[in-house]
């Protein structure tokens, strides 16, 4: 006959497996890492996630990194902290010096915005999003990261001699394109396709697009999987 002790543990061990389950089958609008405890008497549900996050983003700029992020909904939350690391798996330190208040009224969502105007230019950076409850429940989400741009450099001048190197850093984006434009022709953008972190045109490539581009100011960027790096300019000359 098997006895009660026995019986608890082979129980506290079916709900673990089935809230595993449903952990892994619940569809978040966003990835997030989400940690649950039990107590060793019984088991605990899973609580409501105090934030319903649409998005989270980062995208570099002449003042640091911008980082954006919007909710649907927003229970019981006080208010969110954003952290910082070198490395996607590395050391996360806090950026904003206290808790960022939440916005949202009624259980409704609200956007949010933060410059991290610390980032070294050129450098990746990965950011986590932290949502905290009034109940001091913390939930993470993220890591999320940009793409920086190697070179050219910001407002240089070429010549259709001149062949630039285009280069950039990324982590994990399954799919790059440069997007540019002409500074007196905004509403048309074009695509590039590109793979790895370099691109360098053929003389034959460059020097039939100096032909269009001579004497114009060319606005481009580097675009990825839900972000992308800066905006640069160059122009090019006779």
């Amino acid at each position: 006959m098997l006895n009660a002790p026995y019986l608890e543990k082979l129980l506290h061990q079916f709900v673990s497996i089935m809230v595993g389950f449903a952990l892994l089958h619940r569809p978040y609008s966003y990835y997030v890492t989400a940690v649950y405890a039990a107590t060793s008497s019984s088991p605990t549900d899973p609580p409501n996630l105090a934030v319903d996050l649409l998005n989270f983003m980062a995208e570099p700029n002449e003042n640091g990194v911008v980082l954006t992020w919007q909710t649907a909904t927003e229970r019981d939350n006080a208010g969110f902290n954003i952290l910082r690391s070198e490395q996607r798996m590395g050391e996360y330190v806090q950026l904003n010096s206290s808790l960022m208040p939440t916005r949202a009224n009624n259980n409704e969502g609200a956007i949010y915005s933060l410059v991290d105007n610390t980032a070294v230019k050129g450098k990746v950076y990965y950011y986590q999003l932290q949502d905290i409850s009034f109940s001091e429940n913390r939930t993470l989400h993220g890591p999320i990261s940009f793409i920086a741009i190697q070179s050219p450099a910001d407002n240089v001048f070429f010549t259709s001699a001149t062949l630039p190197t285009f280069a950039w850093t990324h982590d994990f984006q399954s799919s790059l394109s440069i997007e540019y434009y002409y500074g007196d022709e905004p509403q048309a953008v074009y695509t590039i396709p590109v793979e790895g972190t370099t691109l360098t045109p053929t003389a034959e490539e460059w020097q039939a697009f100096a032909e269009t581009a001579q004497g114009r100011t060319v606005v481009w960027r580097i675009v990825g999987n839900n972000t992308s790096s800066e905006i640069r300019r160059f122009i090019v000359t006779d």
